[in-house]
């Protein structure tokens, strides 16, 4: 019996292991696309059931080619790692902090308004830049670009007729094209609110 205990065991830590390793970037040790995607659905979803705020803020690391190519992959790879870390260590639990590719990262923030996830960027944006990255023998000045988007912005995406007729992916893709260039800002808005609906159309199951 105690033999049969022990394997049940050995077997939820494996399977507790590959969870993790399929739903967590192996550098940045924070959530990955394929869970951030999951997780974006299922608080979409409760928030459009229960009528409360979402709102998702995406990350970009300015000049980070810059870095590499001064420092190094190795030391990019350090500062990525290090900007992960220090997002996660200032924000709520409930927060979800995904790196989406290459030096982008998603903060989705359930219960969240459009100004107060705007607060929270700027916020993040000063510590981030009074901090300066945490490098061995290196004094690095990390700056990033915070574009956020809220249900709002999605609710209203949603009506558009277009979404009825064709997939929703390419409409929104083929709308930002016509955006002129003074309207940089809502061509932004539109191609992140995508990230967090253009998989929820097709796909809505929660995640395990």
């Amino acid at each position: 019996f105690t033999g049969i205990l022990h394997d049940i065991s050995k077997q939820k830590r494996l399977e507790e292991k590959l969870l993790m390793l399929a739903t967590t970037d192996p550098l940045t040790n924070v959530s990955n696309r394929r869970r951030y995607l999951h997780i974006s659905a299922r608080e979409f979803r409760r928030s459009q059931r229960h009528d409360r705020p979402l709102a998702v803020i995406s990350l970009d690391l300015d000049h980070f080619k810059h870095i590499n190519d001064t420092y190094g992959h190795a030391i990019g790879d350090l500062v990525l790692q290090w900007f992960a870390s220090t997002l996660q260590k200032n924000l709520r639990v409930q927060d979800v902090v995904a790196r989406w590719g290459g030096e982008e990262f998603l903060i989705l923030l359930p219960d969240t308004l459009l100004v107060e996830a705007e607060k929270i960027g700027e916020r993040l944006r000063i510590i981030v830049e009074a901090s300066k990255a945490d490098i061995p023998n290196e004094t690095i000045k990390v700056t990033f670009t915070a574009n956020p988007v809220d249900t709002a912005i999605i609710n209203l995406l949603l009506l558009n007729e277009a979404e009825k007729t064709s997939g929703f992916g390419e409409w929104v893709y083929q709308t930002a094209k016509q955006i002129s260039p003074e309207q940089q800002e809502t061509h932004r808005q539109v191609m992140y609110a995508l990230k967090v609906l253009g998989h929820l159309h097709d796909r809505t199951g929660d995640w395990p």
